[in-house]
C-alpha cells in the first residue's frame, strides 16, 4: 500500500527539488516527493494490483523533514548570552549584532575595545574564541589587555577557558597545585575538559556579574523567552512543558502531542534531556 500525503507545501531541503505538494510513502519509507502529477507513475501501479490512498490531513499545512539533534544544551544559551560575543561568525541578537571576527589581530582589538566599553569594576567574560580564526590565546596576552581586572575567555566549544592572572587570584587558586593537575596549563591560564573543575569558582564570579549587570539580567530574561518562543514558533515543540531537571535551570523541555505540528520533540528510552 502506497500512501500519498498532500500538503500546502513540502520543504525538501534538496536544492535540486526544493519543494512539492505531495509525498508518496510505502511501509514507512519515502518513495518520492513532488506533486500528484509527478507521482503518477507510482499511482499507475494500481492497475497492476499495487494499491494506494490519498491522505489529505496535512493539505493546509507545511511539511518538512524531521530534525534530529542528538546533543543539545538549551540552558547554555542563558549562560552564554550575558557574555560579550566575539566570534568568527556573525550573531544577531534582539539587543545587538556581534560582527564576525576572523583574524588574530581583529580578535585582539575586539578584546581591547570590549574592555574599554564595559564596566571595569566587574569581571569580564567573553565567548566565541577559536584558535583557527583568532590565533594563540594565553594568560600573558590577557594580562596585557585587562591588567588587574579579572577576565575570562570562554572557548567556542564551552569546554575550555583562558583566565588572566587577576581572575586566577580572584578565584584564590593554588598555582602549584594546579600545575600538577591534568588538562590545566596554569602558565597559559588554560583550563579544559576535566581541568575546568579546578576553575569551579568561575560560577561565583559569573553569578556576581549576572546579578549586578542590568544588561546581563535583560539578556538572560530575553534568552529564556526567546529560546522557548523559537522552539514553539518553529513547530519544534508545543506549549505543554515538562520542567527540565526539577527546575534547576528553568528552561522547559516540551513534548508535542498535536498531530497538526510538523515534527515532535520526544525523549526516547535511554536518552537524557
Amino acid at each position: 500500500m502506497i500512501t500519498v500525503f498532500t500538503a500546502k507545501k513540502i520543504i525538501t531541503m534538496n536544492p535540486s527539488w526544493p519543494d512539492g505538494t505531495a509525498i508518496a510513502v510505502r511501509e514507512g519509507l519515502i518513495l518520492e516527493v513532488g506533486t500528484l502529477d509527478t507521482l503518477a507513475p507510482w499511482l499507475a501501479g494500481k492497475k497492476l494490483g499495487v494499491d494506494y490512498e490519498i491522505d489529505d490531513q496535512f493539505e493546509q499545512h507545511v511539511m518538512m523533514p524531521g530534525l534530529i539533534d542528538p546533543h543539545l544544551h538549551p540552558m547554555m544559551a542563558a549562560v552564554l548570552l550575558p557574555m560579550k560575543f566575539i566570534t568568527a561568525m556573525k550573531w544577531s541578537f534582539p539587543w545587538d549584532v556581534a560582527p564576525a571576527t576572523t583574524t588574530p589581530q581583529a580578535y585582539e582589538q575586539a578584546l581591547i575595545d570590549a574592555a574599554a566599553e564595559s564596566d571595569a569594576s566587574e569581571p569580564f567574560f567573553t565567548w566565541g574564541y577559536h584558535s583557527h580564526w583568532h590565533g594563540e590565546m594565553n594568560r600573558t596576552l590577557l594580562d596585557g589587555i585587562f591588567g588587574d581586572r579579572p577576565a575570562v575567555v570562554w572557548q567556542r566549544s564551552f569546554h575550555e577557558v583562558y583566565l588572566n592572572s587577576a581572575m586566577i587570584k580572584l578565584l584564590a587558586m593554588d598555582e602549584e597545585k594546579a600545575r600538577s593537575r591534568p588538562q590545566i596549563d596554569i602558565d597559559a591560564g588554560h583550563f579544559y575538559e576535566n581541568g575546568l573543575g579546578y576553575a569551579n569558582g568561575l560560577k561565583k564570579a559569573y553569578n556576581g556579574l549576572a546579578r549586578s549587570s542590568i544588561l546581563a539580567a535583560k539578556r538572560r530574561s530575553v534568552t529564556w523567552r526567546s529560546v522557548c518562543l523559537i522552539l514553539i514558533e518553529s513547530g519544534a515543540t508545543s506549549r505543554k512543558f515538562l520542567i527540565y531537571r526539577r527546575r534547576l535551570i528553568g528552561l522547559f523541555v516540551c513534548h508535542m502531542s498535536s498531530r497538526s505540528m510538523p515534527c515532535r520533540a520526544i525523549q526516547t528510552r535511554g536518552s537524557r534531556l
